[in-house]
């Protein structure tokens, strides 16, 4: 066994300690003050975008143009948004309360249907004829279930159908997230692993890999899982959650 001998008084090495704790609290204040307040600007230039392509009298090139600044800002604002939630801190799961879980996916349902119908999908809620209750984050959970519909809708044709489906197992609620979209073209078969994977969209939507590793984070947190199957005729994401024990 070697041992090793640091000539440094464990003052010094305390203050460094604090010190470099300190510099990457700042850095990360910089980080998510920056984020935020670049989404106002950008935020703005997709409304715009909006607007003029509702204009009848733009040349087919200029309307081109345009619906690319809109994607290009729109695909901006989510990377800014994953940014900010990947810099949030951990500890709001002390937040949590027990919630009917028919309730909040409803609540995440008719949020996300205009999300589809934008791409002329269709978005279909199964509840559970027997509601249960789930000690979770409202907020966090919202943020799965969004990250979840909109990779589904991204990596989904036109005229196809999203299901949510609600089940309860051995004291679990599952819930499904399916798609009838091209699947997921990487080997890879945890979610960790695929958060790597880059794969555009249907219309060319960019991913940048960090909703995915936001979604396995909070489901752990919250003494849950997630995983996912997927072949050519669609991908299909299972959350599994704690049922609340009276």
């Amino acid at each position: 066994m070697v041992s090793v001998s640091l000539d440094v008084p464990w003052s010094s090495l305390t203050y460094l300690y604090f010190e470099l704790r300190l510099k990457n609290s700042e850095k990360d204040k910089l980080i998510k003050i920056v984020a935020h307040d670049l989404r106002n600007p950008i935020g703005s230039i997709i409304s715009i975008s909006k607007l003029l392509l509702l204009e009848y009298d733009i040349s087919t090139e200029n309307r081109k143009m345009i619906s690319m600044t809109e994607t290009a800002a729109t695909d901006a604002l989510t990377l800014i948004s994953e940014i900010l939630e990947n810099h949030i801190q951990q500890n709001y799961t002390s937040l949590k309360k027990s919630l009917s879980l028919n309730k909040i996916t409803t609540q995440a349902f008719e949020l996300l249907k205009f999300k589809t119908e934008e791409k002329q999908q269709k978005l279909n809620l199964n509840l559970l004829k027997t509601d249960v209750k789930v000690d979770v984050n409202r907020e966090q959970i919202l943020r799965v279930f969004t990250n979840l519909v909109t990779n589904a809708s991204k990596f989904s044709n036109s005229n196809t159908t999203i299901e949510i489906d609600l089940k309860t197992e051995n004291g679990f609620a599952i819930i499904i997230i399916e798609d009838q979209g091209i699947g997921i073209k990487s080997t890879k078969k945890s979610i960790t692993d695929l958060t790597k994977s880059k794969q555009e969209g249907t219309l060319g939507e960019k991913s940048f890999g960090m909703g995915l590793d936001i979604c396995k984070r909070i489901i752990d947190e919250h003494g849950g899982e997630i995983w996912f199957e997927s072949d050519e005729s669609g991908s299909s994401f299972f959350i599994k959650l704690p049922i609340h024990l009276l």
